[in-house]
């Protein structure tokens, strides 16, 4: 007896130890690769008019995904991201027509259907009158008034909600010529004496923006053109320009101030970027790129930023190397997107020295560098697993961004995932870690699993395909068809049918938190019960049959109802736990 006592507690011991054992995997970058990951990179323009309508075309949008040249470009790029220019010219005096909506939904449809998202913008101008005045561009300028404006929202609001999986922001637009809430008919014209905008121009100018902010979902970004748009949004029309920052515990927390990012449609086109960097007054007008650079350098830190070239302005527009001011501005600023299209007599000059920096560091560029994971571990226990990555781009991801470890089974290919702690938004330029304690299935079967990291599109119409997932920026780990990161590591699971499982962790599941049936708020299981996990919100409900040698896992947070002809044949496995799964 006393020898079996000693060998027993041998074998545990050293099952103990082998659970133990760790392994740590070092990853390799893919230092020269472009990804085409999504919601960042050179975006591609695209433009229609309410008067005459081009709608998109799927193959057109299939070929940007790959190498190609840009308009007037000397250089090559590949796209995740379109530009969608929507020129209300028919509406300036009358509702957005029925006919008009369906052509803009048709092609937002075929958006999503080539994996793709899309930046939009309202103008209802898009064409300098150059009239009589004896300057390039003259009034009248022919855009909406604010009444018309705030309507058109209206109509628009529930485009915005049901297309929000496809919708990366939406630009301010709608006032002044291209939507650039500056040469306006409406809304004060700062480029006539005094070159100022009145307190009333701001009121109506908020209001637009106020509107607009409420129509877009609370999923989704805002952009204003100027910084002090959006200070004196926020902070109410007297706001100067060193009103303060986006502060870390206010980012992402879905207020206005959170939610409203910036386009810069003149980048780098002089010292003020042609008056981006402008305090508008009143009571006068004059640049300001001391406060207005500073404060935009940290606010964007946690917002949307993107936009286009404008102007030559050599060597200012340049990159550093050659004199000027690019790549370190759009790190700065913490650009996600450019323009591929204009202006490309600056854009070509990066070609020299900087582009291909741009290319792949414009938003996120997320490496893993090391993952110490456990060789093995018993199922209804926990492992620990411990990633480190950078972020080598210029910004964090800014919409939310799905993380989850995915355990995938060598025997029968079934996929397992846990959702873990960090926000992909928190991971500024710099490096990162993931550290965290996980809960196995007590039903989860025997066997070898691959180790997975996955960075799906949280949004439950995309969260499953590999288009809109992030791939990390390393050699052999992507995998194209799944859209899953491989971690070049294995865990062996050894299930000694415990009835014990840790508790407070997060579990795997079988089915994805980002899957809309991962937690319904009421399930009922009937028939046939395989080996799986079973979880509710609120209350599980059966009468079904666990055959021998399945084993069922059942967690719902108030009530598991087994009604009378629920049976369990000998030899097969039922844990119920009493907890929430949201």
């Amino acid at each position: 007896m006393g020898k079996q006592i000693y060998l027993s507690v041998f074998l545990m011991l050293l099952c103990i130890g082998l659970v133990a054992q760790t392994t740590t995997v070092n990853y390799t970058p893919s230092a020269d690769a472009n990804i085409l990951n999504p919601e960042r990179g050179f975006y591609t323009p695209t433009i229609t008019y309410a008067s005459n309508y081009t709608p998109l075309n799927a193959s057109d949008l299939y070929a940007v995904q790959n190498l190609h040249t840009p308009y007037n470009a000397n250089y090559q790029v590949s796209t995740s991201l379109i530009f969608r220019y929507f020129v209300l010219d028919d509406f300036v005096n009358s509702a957005i027509s029925t006919s008009f909506l369906t052509k803009m939904q048709q092609d937002l449809d075929i958006i999503r259907s080539t994996g793709m998202k899309c930046i939009i913008r309202f103008s209802y101008v898009n064409e300098a009158n150059t009239g009589t005045c004896g300057s390039w561009i003259c009034s009248p300028y022919g855009d909406a008034s604010k009444s018309r404006i705030l309507n058109h929202i209206a109509q628009l609001k529930p485009y915005f909600e049901s297309n929000k999986d496809i919708i990366t922001a939406v630009q301010m637009g709608f006032i002044g010529v291209w939507g650039e809430n500056y040469y306006t008919d409406h809304f004060g014209d700062a480029s006539q004496s005094p070159y100022i905008l009145t307190n009333t121009n701001w009121q109506d100018r908020n209001e637009v923006l106020g509107a607009l902010v409420n129509a877009v979902p609370i999923e989704r970004m805002v952009q204003a053109r100027y910084p002090q748009a959006k200070q004196r949004y926020v902070y109410g029309i007297g706001a100067p320009t060193s009103s303060p920052a986006l502060t870390p515990n206010e980012a992402h927390n879905g207020s206005a101030k959170a939610r409203i990012g910036f386009h810069n449609d003149c980048f780098l086109a002089s010292d003020d970027d042609f008056g981006t960097f402008t305090d508008y007054g009143p009571p006068s007008s004059q640049s300001d790129t001391t406060n207005l650079k500073s404060y935009k350098e940290n606010d964007s830190k946690y917002l949307v930023v993107g936009g286009e070239t404008c102007f030559i302005n050599n060597p200012d527009d340049n990159c550093i190397d050659n004199g000027g001011r690019a790549d370190y501005e759009l790190r700065r600023f913490h650009y996600s997107y450019l323009n591929s299209e204009y202006n490309n007599d600056v854009n070509n000059d990066w070609t020299n020295n900087c582009l291909d920096e741009i290319k792949k560091n414009l938003g996120y560029r997320i490496e893993l560098c090391s993952g110490t994971y456990p060789n093995s571990a018993i199922a209804g226990q926990t492992i620990d697993v411990n990633i480190s990555l950078k972020n080598e781009g210029y910004a964090a991801p800014y919409n939310e961004r799905g993380l989850q470890l995915v355990l995938r089974s060598l025997a029968n290919g079934k996929n397992y995932f846990a959702k873990l702690s960090p926000d992909p938004r928190d991971w500024h330029t710099g490096n990162h870690y993931i550290n965290e304690t996980l809960c196995l299935p007590p039903n989860l079967p025997s066997g070898n699993y691959e180790m997975l990291l996955s960075l799906p599109d949280p949004m439950p119409s995309l969260f499953n395909r590999y288009e809109y997932a992030i791939q990390c920026a390393n050699m052999n780990t992507w995998e194209f068809n799944t859209g899953f990161n491989r971690l070049g590591h294995n865990l062996t699971v050894i299930n000694n049918h415990s009835s014990l499982a840790c508790s407070g962790e997060t579990m795997f599941t079988s089915t994805s938190f980002y899957d809309p049936d991962y937690c319904p708020d009421v399930l009922n299981i009937n028939g046939s019960i395989p080996t799986d996990t079973y979880i509710a919100d609120d209350q599980i409900n059966s009468d079904g049959h666990i055959d021998f040698t399945e084993n069922a896992y059942f967690q719902a947070d108030q009530a598991i109802f087994l009604l009378p002809d629920f049976t369990v044949e000998l030899g097969a496995g039922l844990i119920i736990v009493n907890e929430n799964c949201k």
